[in-house]
């Protein structure tokens, strides 16, 4: 909590620096300080959202998996990114032999379950009790990933009654993905990120809030990129 408000207060006298560096006529210096200043606020703004999911404070509510997904899609299209989402795609149920059944009242009998085509469905299906804010960071976190690195990203969501997991696939990625649970750990970045912007913070505030939801972060190499997966329990 130190850390965060640390983080937080130094965004002031930051801000303060920009304003000042505009009154420096020497363009080349001002330059360079500009420079420096935006690393500096990107470092500050690293660190504050980082020690901010690591304080766990935001509260857990049930929402929709799918609905948070297709959001943060349609946000990196509005931006002209390459980001997409494969259809979901619901679980077949395997029918089930009626052993015994005691019939309290006409209306819970006649009750219909839900139709697995209807989309409004195939949302409430992969309802989650989650903190929404966290988990959009985090995914957005993966998709930037994704895109620094493998040039496109495609996300699929997968479910079952205890569990759900998103999938950030990306395309060109040169790793097989050894040794990319050590980058989950803050400013650690791989070897190949001499030349794209961060500070080795993404990773590490996807996999707290991943933990903070009872999952975790996975790493898998595919044909053709390489497979992020974020996985939560559903129940909270």
């Amino acid at each position: 909590r130190f850390l965060a408000g640390v983080s937080h207060d130094l965004g002031t006298p930051a801000t303060r620096l920009r304003l000042r560096t505009s009154l420096v006529e020497d363009a080349e210096l001002r330059g360079k300080i500009d420079s420096d200043i935006e690393a500096m606020t990107g470092m500050i703004e690293s660190v504050l959202n980082y020690t901010q999911s690591e304080i766990n404070v935001e509260a857990k509510r049930r929402v929709s998996l799918l609905s948070i997904v297709e959001s943060i899609v349609a946000d990196f299209q509005d931006d002209a990114q390459p980001v997409t989402l494969a259809p979901y795609v619901l679980p077949k149920v395997k029918p089930q032999t009626l052993l015994f059944s005691r019939r309290s009242n006409k209306k819970t009998s006649d009750a219909r379950p839900p139709q697995p085509d209807d989309g409004n469905n195939a949302a409430a299906a992969i309802a989650v009790v989650a903190q929404p804010l966290a988990l959009t960071r985090a995914l957005t976190n993966l998709v930037d990933n994704a895109l620094k690195y493998g040039r496109r990203a495609t996300l699929s969501i997968e479910a079952d009654p205890d569990t759900a997991r998103v999938h950030v696939d990306d395309f060109g990625t040169q790793t097989d993905g050894d040794g990319m649970d050590q980058l989950v750990e803050p400013f650690r970045r791989g070897e190949n990120s001499q030349h794209v912007k961060g500070f080795g913070i993404g990773l590490a505030v996807a996999s707290t809030v991943a933990e903070q939801h009872g999952g975790h972060i996975q790493f898998e190499r595919r044909a053709d990129g390489l497979r992020a997966t974020l996985s939560l329990q559903r129940h909270g």
